[in-house]
């Protein structure tokens, strides 16, 4: 969640935007859709929303997928133990 002035909105939106693009682009299988998101953006999408308290301020409201989780998990290597 990020809270931005009205103006510099479009800054992170395209930052989120092109993160996107770039996982789409790491796709191993373009055909499997499990852990991806249902929207247009499948790896990380986001909402904007007034802020309530000032309406010169967005609430960015940011969705990850489990698969862009899981790809991170691997470039990073971490284990994780259940």
């Amino acid at each position: 969640m990020f809270v931005v002035d009205k103006n510099r909105e479009s800054v992170l939106t395209d930052q989120l935007s092109a993160i996107n693009e770039n996982y789409v682009k790491k796709m191993r299988n373009n055909d499997e859709r499990f852990g991806l998101l249902t929207g247009s953006r499948k790896f990380l999408d986001f909402r904007s929303y007034t802020y309530s308290r000032n309406t010169s301020k967005k609430l960015i409201l940011v969705h990850f997928s489990d698969r862009i989780l899981n790809q991170k998990a691997e470039e990073l290597g971490m284990r994780v133990r259940v």
